[in-house]
């Protein structure tokens, strides 16, 4: 009995030292936020940009329409984006906006985007020199506008992460984009979130070589290589990228215990997903009417 409250005390003093350093990031890191649309009527679909995502947009045609459409990072280079034309995009990894051979993107964007879309951004974007170019060929484009929303991580209570996700001030660790899109998209007040694409697999696709360096066969919808693309972690350890994967997991719980107090849903329309915190949901294709 004395041990069983000794360890909610722990778990008590534990939860309000994540709440103070929570409060803390968010002070000195977080930023004013970009205003998001409000939808409260319209379902959404996030595009992951696993393998499973072109099979979805073959067979799920007729479920996509009607509703807003979210694609994430290099979905902008492939086909299925001047043809779906996303009402919104989002980056999310600092590497758009600090290594230069991923600045085409922007340009990519820039030239082909003939319809209205939102492309949301870190707000920590706006400090990087590399970006303001980039920003000024999105700028050239007068169908893009530009949103710009937190990637502070926090940490405690439920409470706290409800509010503080909802009002963008920060949200669960973002190791994976879907992360801040499932949480803009809650901001958007979307009754219905799916997901597609988001496989998040990676387990299966995992290998050690000879040299103890680890290996993962890296699948994207996109690749025209079917075989994917074999990434060698080298200097990291299987047990930091288990755990990334597990800390990607454990965002998705709470997000959807957000959704849930809010009266909204996230589905999973992913076949073959890894991500079991959210209702599966399978789409119904020709075959199957």
């Amino acid at each position: 009995m004395a041990k069983n409250a000794l360890e909610k005390t722990f778990r008590a003093f534990a939860s309000f030292g994540k709440l103070l350093t929570s409060i803390a990031k968010i002070i000195v890191l977080s930023k004013k936020n970009s205003p998001v649309p409000v939808y409260a009527g319209k379902d959404i679909v996030i595009m992951g940009n696993g393998p499973s995502l072109s099979g979805t947009i073959r067979d799920g045609k007729d479920f996509f329409k009607g509703k807003l459409l979210f694609s994430v990072n290099f979905a902008a280079k492939s086909p299925y984006f001047t043809e779906l034309k996303p009402d919104f995009h989002i980056l999310a990894d600092p590497a758009f906006f600090t290594e230069p051979k991923h600045f085409g993107i922007f340009e990519t964007m820039a030239e082909n985007i003939q319809w209205p879309l939102r492309l949301f951004l870190p707000a920590s974007a706006k400090k990087i020199n590399g970006w303001m170019e980039c920003k000024r060929k999105l700028e050239s484009n007068p169908n893009i506008s530009i949103g710009y929303f937190n990637m502070t991580k926090i940490a405690g209570p439920a409470w706290f992460m409800d509010k503080a996700t909802m009002k963008g001030w920060g949200g669960p660790a973002p190791r994976n984009v879907m992360i801040p899109a499932i949480a803009l998209s809650l901001r958007m007040k979307c009754p219905n979130i799916y997901l597609a694409g988001a496989d998040h697999s990676w387990i299966k696709d995992i290998s050690i070589n000879e040299k103890n360096e680890v290996l993962l066969n890296d699948k994207h919808f996109y690749d025209q290589d079917t075989q994917g693309k074999e990434v060698n972690y080298k200097t990291v350890k299987l047990s930091q990228v288990l755990g990334s994967i597990s800390i990607a997991l454990h965002s998705y719980e709470i997000l959807d215990q957000i959704a849930r107090k809010h009266n909204r849903h996230i589905f999973n329309i992913s076949p073959g997903s890894f991500i079991d915190a959210f209702d599966r949901m399978k789409l119904p294709t020709e075959n199957s009417i």
